[in-house]
Protein backbone atom coordinates (compact mmCIF):
# COMPACT_ATOMS: atom_id res chain seq x y z
CA UNK A 1 0.00 0.00 0.00
CA UNK A 2 1.31 3.42 -0.69
CA UNK A 3 1.52 6.12 2.55
CA UNK A 4 -1.23 8.59 2.45
CA UNK A 5 1.18 11.48 2.15
CA UNK A 6 1.60 10.45 -1.32
CA UNK A 7 -2.09 10.40 -2.30
CA UNK A 8 -3.05 13.52 -3.32
CA UNK A 9 0.09 15.55 -3.62
CA UNK A 10 1.23 14.69 -6.69
CA UNK A 11 -2.18 15.09 -8.60
CA UNK A 12 -3.52 18.29 -7.78
CA UNK A 13 -7.12 17.72 -9.18
CA UNK A 14 -7.24 15.14 -6.06
CA UNK A 15 -9.78 15.66 -3.08
CA UNK A 16 -7.87 15.69 0.35
CA UNK A 17 -7.93 12.52 2.32
CA UNK A 18 -10.62 12.92 5.64
CA UNK A 19 -12.47 14.82 3.11
CA UNK A 20 -15.50 13.88 1.64
CA UNK A 21 -16.98 13.76 -2.04
CA UNK A 22 -20.53 13.35 -2.88
CA UNK A 23 -22.09 11.37 -6.00
CA UNK A 24 -25.83 12.09 -6.77
CA UNK A 25 -27.16 9.64 -4.21
CA UNK A 26 -24.32 9.36 -1.35
CA UNK A 27 -21.99 10.61 0.77
CA UNK A 28 -18.22 9.17 1.23
CA UNK A 29 -15.21 9.77 3.49
CA UNK A 30 -12.10 9.37 2.18
CA UNK A 31 -10.03 6.88 4.54
CA UNK A 32 -6.40 6.00 2.60
CA UNK A 33 -4.60 5.10 -0.41
CA UNK A 34 -5.09 1.67 -1.69
CA UNK A 35 -2.87 2.05 -5.09
CA UNK A 36 -1.87 4.47 -7.49
CA UNK A 37 -1.08 4.34 -11.04
CA UNK A 38 -0.23 6.70 -14.19
CA UNK A 39 -3.75 7.23 -15.03
CA UNK A 40 -5.70 7.58 -10.99
CA UNK A 41 -5.88 6.54 -7.91
CA UNK A 42 -7.80 4.04 -6.02
CA UNK A 43 -8.83 5.32 -2.07
CA UNK A 44 -10.46 3.16 0.64
CA UNK A 45 -13.36 5.24 0.89
CA UNK A 46 -16.60 4.56 3.87
CA UNK A 47 -20.37 5.54 3.85
CA UNK A 48 -22.14 4.41 6.90
CA UNK A 49 -20.78 1.81 8.12
CA UNK A 50 -19.41 0.07 5.02
CA UNK A 51 -16.18 0.45 3.63
CA UNK A 52 -15.41 0.84 -0.62
CA UNK A 53 -12.78 1.29 -2.81
CA UNK A 54 -13.21 4.81 -5.09
CA UNK A 55 -11.10 4.77 -8.31
CA UNK A 56 -10.65 8.45 -8.95
CA UNK A 57 -9.18 9.69 -12.41
CA UNK A 58 -8.36 13.76 -13.92
CA UNK A 59 -11.77 14.25 -15.95
CA UNK A 60 -10.54 15.31 -18.33
CA UNK A 61 -8.36 12.46 -19.43
CA UNK A 62 -10.37 9.94 -17.21
CA UNK A 63 -11.82 6.92 -18.98
CA UNK A 64 -14.06 5.54 -16.19
CA UNK A 65 -17.10 6.21 -18.15
CA UNK A 66 -16.17 3.11 -20.29
CA UNK A 67 -15.49 1.14 -17.08
CA UNK A 68 -18.98 2.54 -15.58
CA UNK A 69 -20.44 1.23 -19.02
CA UNK A 70 -19.24 -2.47 -18.40
CA UNK A 71 -19.91 -3.18 -15.01
CA UNK A 72 -23.12 -1.54 -15.40
CA UNK A 73 -24.20 -4.12 -18.07
CA UNK A 74 -22.39 -6.64 -16.19
CA UNK A 75 -24.93 -5.57 -13.92
CA UNK A 76 -27.77 -6.04 -15.95
CA UNK A 77 -26.75 -9.70 -17.42
CA UNK A 78 -26.25 -10.96 -13.72
CA UNK A 79 -22.66 -11.30 -13.71
CA UNK A 80 -21.11 -13.24 -11.33
CA UNK A 81 -17.20 -12.48 -11.73
CA UNK A 82 -17.55 -8.97 -13.11
CA UNK A 83 -16.46 -6.60 -10.66
CA UNK A 84 -19.81 -4.65 -8.90
CA UNK A 85 -20.21 -1.28 -9.71
CA UNK A 86 -21.83 0.57 -6.55
CA UNK A 87 -21.99 4.20 -7.88
CA UNK A 88 -20.29 6.58 -9.97
CA UNK A 89 -19.91 10.63 -10.37
CA UNK A 90 -18.32 13.37 -10.93
CA UNK A 91 -17.26 17.02 -9.74
CA UNK A 92 -16.24 18.87 -13.15
CA UNK A 93 -13.67 20.35 -13.92
CA UNK A 94 -11.62 17.93 -11.90
CA UNK A 95 -12.26 14.37 -11.74
CA UNK A 96 -14.40 11.42 -12.07
CA UNK A 97 -14.97 8.44 -9.95
CA UNK A 98 -16.37 5.51 -9.45
CA UNK A 99 -16.85 3.21 -6.28
CA UNK A 100 -16.72 -0.65 -5.95
CA UNK A 101 -16.43 -3.44 -3.45
CA UNK A 102 -12.77 -3.53 -2.17
CA UNK A 103 -11.37 -6.44 -3.24
CA UNK A 104 -8.76 -9.12 -2.22
CA UNK A 105 -5.31 -9.97 -3.99
CA UNK A 106 -4.66 -10.38 -7.12
CA UNK A 107 -3.76 -13.25 -9.34
CA UNK A 108 -0.18 -11.79 -10.11
CA UNK A 109 0.36 -11.06 -6.29
CA UNK A 110 -0.83 -14.84 -5.27
CA UNK A 111 1.06 -16.55 -7.77
CA UNK A 112 3.96 -14.67 -6.86
CA UNK A 113 3.77 -15.43 -2.92
CA UNK A 114 4.49 -19.20 -3.88
CA UNK A 115 7.54 -20.65 -2.88
CA UNK A 116 7.63 -22.29 -6.86
CA UNK A 117 5.91 -19.19 -8.64
CA UNK A 118 2.69 -21.00 -10.03
CA UNK A 119 0.11 -22.65 -8.62
CA UNK A 120 -0.66 -26.13 -8.45
CA UNK A 121 -2.69 -28.14 -11.22
CA UNK A 122 -5.76 -28.35 -9.21
CA UNK A 123 -5.62 -24.54 -8.28
CA UNK A 124 -4.62 -23.52 -12.07
CA UNK A 125 -7.45 -25.06 -13.00
CA UNK A 126 -10.05 -23.41 -10.68
CA UNK A 127 -8.33 -20.56 -11.70
CA UNK A 128 -8.58 -20.74 -15.71
CA UNK A 129 -12.15 -22.16 -14.92
CA UNK A 130 -13.11 -18.58 -13.40
CA UNK A 131 -11.62 -16.46 -15.41
CA UNK A 132 -12.36 -17.74 -18.06
CA UNK A 133 -15.83 -17.73 -16.95
CA UNK A 134 -15.41 -13.76 -16.29
CA UNK A 135 -14.09 -13.37 -19.82
CA UNK A 136 -17.37 -14.91 -21.06
CA UNK A 137 -19.49 -13.04 -19.09
CA UNK A 138 -17.49 -9.46 -20.50
CA UNK A 139 -18.32 -10.87 -23.67
CA UNK A 140 -22.17 -11.36 -23.20
CA UNK A 141 -22.40 -7.80 -21.92
CA UNK A 142 -21.26 -6.91 -25.41
CA UNK A 143 -17.96 -5.83 -24.76
CA UNK A 144 -13.63 -6.79 -24.81
CA UNK A 145 -11.87 -6.29 -22.27
CA UNK A 146 -7.93 -5.69 -24.40
CA UNK A 147 -6.55 -6.09 -21.19
CA UNK A 148 -6.34 -9.75 -20.51
CA UNK A 149 -4.02 -10.28 -17.50
CA UNK A 150 -3.18 -12.17 -14.17
CA UNK A 151 -3.44 -8.30 -12.16
CA UNK A 152 -7.03 -7.62 -13.36
CA UNK A 153 -8.27 -11.17 -11.51
CA UNK A 154 -8.95 -10.55 -8.12
CA UNK A 155 -10.27 -12.54 -5.34
CA UNK A 156 -12.94 -11.37 -3.15
CA UNK A 157 -12.72 -11.07 1.07
CA UNK A 158 -13.05 -12.99 3.32
CA UNK A 159 -15.32 -11.42 5.33
CA UNK A 160 -17.57 -11.13 2.19
CA UNK A 161 -17.92 -15.18 1.99
CA UNK A 162 -16.42 -14.12 -1.68
CA UNK A 163 -12.87 -15.39 -1.00
CA UNK A 164 -13.47 -18.56 -3.67
CA UNK A 165 -14.93 -16.38 -6.07
CA UNK A 166 -12.64 -14.71 -8.49
CA UNK A 167 -13.75 -11.59 -10.06
CA UNK A 168 -12.14 -9.11 -13.69
CA UNK A 169 -11.88 -5.80 -12.64
CA UNK A 170 -9.98 -2.54 -14.41
CA UNK A 171 -11.67 -2.10 -17.89
CA UNK A 172 -9.73 1.52 -18.57
CA UNK A 173 -9.30 -0.38 -22.04
CA UNK A 174 -12.71 -2.20 -22.64
CA UNK A 175 -14.29 -1.58 -25.84
CA UNK A 176 -17.87 -2.39 -27.15
CA UNK A 177 -17.26 -5.44 -29.61
CA UNK A 178 -21.07 -5.50 -30.61
CA UNK A 179 -24.42 -3.70 -31.76
CA UNK A 180 -27.39 -3.72 -29.44
CA UNK A 181 -28.48 -6.39 -32.01
CA UNK A 182 -25.55 -8.62 -31.34
CA UNK A 183 -23.35 -7.79 -34.52
CA UNK A 184 -20.07 -7.73 -34.81
CA UNK A 185 -18.37 -4.23 -35.34
CA UNK A 186 -16.29 -4.32 -38.21
CA UNK A 187 -12.52 -4.74 -38.16
CA UNK A 188 -11.06 -1.45 -37.89
CA UNK A 189 -7.74 -2.38 -39.25
CA UNK A 190 -4.58 -1.15 -37.83
CA UNK A 191 -5.33 0.92 -34.71
CA UNK A 192 -2.02 0.66 -32.45
CA UNK A 193 -0.82 -0.67 -29.32
CA UNK A 194 -3.67 -1.78 -26.74
CA UNK A 195 -2.39 -4.44 -23.59
CA UNK A 196 -0.06 -5.23 -22.08
CA UNK A 197 3.39 -6.31 -23.87
CA UNK A 198 3.32 -9.87 -21.91
CA UNK A 199 -0.08 -10.74 -22.33
CA UNK A 200 -0.65 -9.56 -25.86
CA UNK A 201 -2.19 -11.43 -28.41
CA UNK A 202 -0.11 -11.93 -31.88
CA UNK A 203 -2.70 -9.65 -33.36
CA UNK A 204 -2.20 -6.61 -30.46
CA UNK A 205 1.62 -7.20 -31.31
CA UNK A 206 1.26 -6.64 -34.90
CA UNK A 207 -1.30 -3.16 -33.65
CA UNK A 208 -4.46 -4.97 -35.70
CA UNK A 209 -7.77 -4.13 -34.42
CA UNK A 210 -8.60 -6.98 -31.53
CA UNK A 211 -11.50 -9.02 -30.55
CA UNK A 212 -13.18 -11.47 -28.42
CA UNK A 213 -10.58 -14.14 -29.44
CA UNK A 214 -7.81 -11.93 -28.58
CA UNK A 215 -9.23 -11.64 -24.61
CA UNK A 216 -9.14 -15.68 -24.95
CA UNK A 217 -5.43 -15.51 -26.35
CA UNK A 218 -4.26 -13.50 -23.24
CA UNK A 219 -6.29 -15.58 -21.25
CA UNK A 220 -4.24 -18.65 -22.67
CA UNK A 221 -1.10 -16.93 -21.57
CA UNK A 222 -2.29 -16.09 -18.18
CA UNK A 223 -2.73 -19.95 -17.99
CA UNK A 224 0.76 -20.94 -19.16
CA UNK A 225 1.80 -18.47 -16.60
CA UNK A 226 0.55 -19.27 -13.53
CA UNK A 227 0.93 -23.24 -14.33
CA UNK A 228 4.59 -22.80 -15.44
CA UNK A 229 5.70 -20.24 -13.50
CA UNK A 230 6.86 -17.78 -16.64
CA UNK A 231 6.15 -17.04 -19.68
CA UNK A 232 8.95 -17.88 -22.26
CA UNK A 233 8.58 -14.92 -24.60
CA UNK A 234 9.26 -12.89 -21.51
CA UNK A 235 12.73 -11.90 -22.13
CA UNK A 236 12.20 -11.41 -26.05
CA UNK A 237 13.46 -8.08 -26.97
CA UNK A 238 14.22 -6.10 -30.20
CA UNK A 239 12.34 -5.80 -32.77
CA UNK A 240 8.54 -6.10 -33.22
CA UNK A 241 9.29 -8.61 -36.20
CA UNK A 242 12.11 -9.93 -33.73
CA UNK A 243 9.08 -10.32 -30.59
CA UNK A 244 6.63 -11.71 -32.74
CA UNK A 245 8.88 -14.35 -33.92
CA UNK A 246 9.98 -15.34 -30.16
CA UNK A 247 6.51 -15.30 -29.63
CA UNK A 248 4.90 -18.04 -32.41
CA UNK A 249 7.85 -20.19 -31.75
CA UNK A 250 7.77 -20.23 -28.06
CA UNK A 251 4.13 -20.49 -28.48
CA UNK A 252 3.88 -23.47 -30.51
CA UNK A 253 6.65 -25.33 -28.03
CA UNK A 254 4.55 -24.19 -25.07
CA UNK A 255 1.62 -25.79 -26.87
CA UNK A 256 2.75 -28.97 -27.01
CA UNK A 257 4.12 -28.76 -23.12
CA UNK A 258 0.98 -27.52 -21.87
CA UNK A 259 -0.75 -30.47 -23.39
CA UNK A 260 1.17 -32.82 -21.94
CA UNK A 261 0.76 -30.79 -18.45
CA UNK A 262 -3.05 -29.98 -18.45
CA UNK A 263 -4.81 -31.95 -21.28
CA UNK A 264 -6.58 -31.41 -24.63
CA UNK A 265 -9.09 -29.56 -23.62
CA UNK A 266 -7.33 -26.24 -23.36
CA UNK A 267 -6.43 -26.83 -26.97
CA UNK A 268 -9.83 -27.27 -27.93
CA UNK A 269 -10.88 -24.21 -26.21
CA UNK A 270 -8.03 -21.99 -28.01
CA UNK A 271 -8.53 -23.62 -31.81
CA UNK A 272 -12.58 -22.50 -31.00
CA UNK A 273 -11.39 -19.10 -30.77
CA UNK A 274 -8.67 -18.67 -32.89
Amino acid sequence: MLSEKSSASNKKYMPELGTEVRSGISIYKLLSVLGEGGFGTVLEVRRGYRRYAMKIEKYNKSMLHIEAAVMSAAERHSCKHICRLVDYGTQKPRYMFIVMPILGKDLHTLRHEQLSKRFSLRTSIIVGMQTLAAIEELHRCGFISRDIKPGNFAVGLREEMQHRTIFLFDFGLAKKHSDRDGNEYASRGVVGWRGTTRYGSLKAHERLDLGRRDDIESWFYVLVEITSGTLPWRHVTGTIFELLLGITVHWFTYTCRLYCFLGPILLVLLDDFR
